[in-house]
């Protein structure tokens, strides 16, 4: 039965939305579980394999935790205090940690310019520090307001399935500030993408080249729609409703990301499997290197190490090499 006030419909769509969205993440992984095994699992542990792993597997945690709240309820406020904070930050961190992950490849296909850099970087400190300190005060007023339902409630008509549906003015404008936020960003991201591929794939022939740039744009697109579309239902549509996109985005962000960190490294692998100057673009030479240069390293310094001196930058492209 659903919660006091809240249709038997609105849950139904809830969860049947929440359903087909993480069957897709189910299926994709078991179409491309091999891809992982062939491609992923021989890379040498580094920040872009670990967020990598963690945008693949964060999504399983959130089944199991949706799992456990829909076939055994919380009956104890204690647990119901934190278990909806939790499945709210399982997601607002997978988004932020797919949201890295594409930021990271926009700076890789600008060849690490510095204006890039700082258009970049008020995206993360800005966009993504204004997101986290917005779902922060989100979870600190949806606390109060949870505590004091619990304390008004006598103890046989206590549900916790009850705040998961409550949306105060407060809670709303933060969820509508935070997808916005999330919209602009993607945009930017989007931009800088059309723009550089523009200029890029006209000049490159390797084929794997304009796939990325594709993907990359299609992947910000569908971003773009559905961010725009979350924060209309979180504006305009019924309090049971607001969430309903919540989850489809959560999986797509993570599905889209991996396809385009299999793309890299199946590129990677088949360029490290040959001749370094034989696979070189004749028509954009060192491109491979310009498309993702924090994946790609260049064939002179494949034996270069790390030294207590090195820049953060070039840290952070031998990092995402290995």
């Amino acid at each position: 039965m659903p919660p006091p006030g809240i249709s038997l419909v609105a849950v139904s769509v809830n969860r049947s939305v929440w359903f087909a969205s993480y069957t897709m993440v189910l299926y994709d992984y078991i179409c491309t579980f091999e891809t992982e095994v062939k491609h992923a699992w021989s890379c040498q542990r580094s920040i872009g394999l670990a967020l990598f792993y963690l945008n693949r597997y964060l999504p399983f945690v959130d089944i199991i935790v949706y799992i456990r709240l829909a076939l055994y309820p919380l009956a104890s406020p204690t647990d119901c205090l934190w278990m909806f904070p939790l499945t709210t930050w399982l997601a607002v961190v997978g988004l932020l940690i797919s949201e890295t992950i594409i930021v990271l490849r926009t700076y890789a296909i600008w060849g690490r310019r510095r204006l890039i850099y700082w258009i970049l970087l008020f995206v993360v400190v800005g966009s993504f520090g204004t997101m986290l300190s917005l779902m922060s005060w989100k979870t600190v007023i949806d606390f109060r307001t949870s505590t004091s339902s619990i304390n008004d409630l006598p103890p046989e008509k206590f549900s916790c399935r009850i705040p998961a549906f409550s949306f105060n003015n407060q809670g709303t404008l933060c969820l509508l500030i935070f997808y916005l936020l999330a919209f602009v960003s993607e945009a930017i991201i989007m931009t800088l993408t059309i723009i550089k591929a523009k200029e890029h794939v006209p000049r490159a022939s390797s084929l794997w080249i304009s796939q990325l740039y594709k993907n990359g744009i299609i992947y910000c697109a569908c971003m773009l729609v559905l961010s725009l579309l979350n924060s209309a239902m979180i504006f305009f549509a019924p309090a049971p409703y607001k969430p309903v996109f919540l989850p489809l985005e959560r999986a797509l962000h993570s599905v889209f990301c991996n396809r385009v960190v299999f793309l890299v490294l199946k590129n990677r692998k088949s360029r490290l499997a040959g001749d370094t100057e034989s696979n070189r673009p004749v028509t954009y030479a060192g491109s491979t290197m310009d498309v993702f240069t924090s994946i790609f390293p260049d064939s002179n310094d494949g034996n270069l190490e790390l030294t207590a001196g090195s820049s953060w930058q070039e840290r952070a492209d031998r990092e995402w090499v290995r």
